[in-house]
């Protein structure tokens, strides 16, 4: 019996609707994948495979799919204290500086990419976090399937994913 402590971002069902966060916004906004999985470990290599978003398609668009993890956590998690993440929402340059690769430094260096004013780039990605929230409550049932489909088979496809989000319907 293991004696470390599950906590929310080790747990699978956490891990389940992180990634259903990324994998249903992905869907939303048009991006494609090839699985979306969990993994669990000191080596955590979850996440969308082979993301890909199609020609012509906005910055801001990527910056949503990135933001859907963390925001699906926080629909999720209402009662947990999210007091570092607030930190991080309002300072990524600081979680930039201490090393950290999560899904919001990875959305400013793509964004500062494009963008080398700091207050515009965090400016767009507060933005679009705001955006993703409000998107992802009213799509919220298909988070929920899809984090439940993961947390029992541990790997999606794409085609899974869109099935769960178009409700079993095959053109929407």
């Amino acid at each position: 019996m293991s004696t470390q402590r599950e906590t929310p971002a080790t747990s699978s069902r956490w891990r389940s609707y992180h990634e259903a966060g990324h994998a249903v916004m992905a869907i939303i906004v048009g991006h494609e994948f090839d699985s979306v999985d969990i993994a669990l470990g000191p080596n955590d290599q979850g996440g969308l495979r082979n993301h890909r978003q199609r020609e012509g398609q906005s910055l801001t668009d990527h910056v949503c799919v990135g933001a859907g993890g963390v925001t699906a956590n926080r629909l999720a998690y209402e009662s947990i204290d999210f007091s570092e993440l607030d930190l991080q929402e309002q300072s990524f340059e600081y979680w930039a500086k201490k090393g950290s690769e999560d899904d919001g430094v990875r959305s400013l260096k793509l964004v500062r990419e494009h963008i080398p004013d700091l207050e515009e780039a965090l400016r767009i990605i507060t933005e679009r976090m705001h955006e993703t929230k409000r998107v992802l409550k009213i799509w919220w049932p298909a988070v929920v399937l899809v984090a439940e489909e993961l947390a029992a088979k541990g790997s999606l496809t794409f085609e899974d994913v869109k099935r769960i989000v178009r409700g079993g319907k095959q053109n929407v």
